[in-house]
């Protein structure tokens, strides 16, 4: 775990660059997740509230799949 006291502004997006986004990041904290995927691939997770996100472009291309 990595903490940093200081805001910063970040973009990024999906892989096909149909998504694009910005977070403002107050205490930067990465959380380990303890499933099998997240474990064996090495991903840490920055939770962040819904105010500090910005989606910039491609909501179009977004959905929800209800399983």
């Amino acid at each position: 775990m990595t903490k940093v006291n200081q805001s910063s502004t970040y973009e990024g997006g999906c892989h096909c660059g149909a998504i694009r986004l910005r977070v403002i990041v107050d205490q930067q904290e990465a959380l380990d997740c303890n499933c099998s995927i997240c474990h064996k691939k090495g991903f840490l997770h920055l939770i962040i509230s819904s105010e500090q996100f910005t989606l910039l472009s491609g909501a179009e291309f977004l959905t929800t799949i209800y399983l």
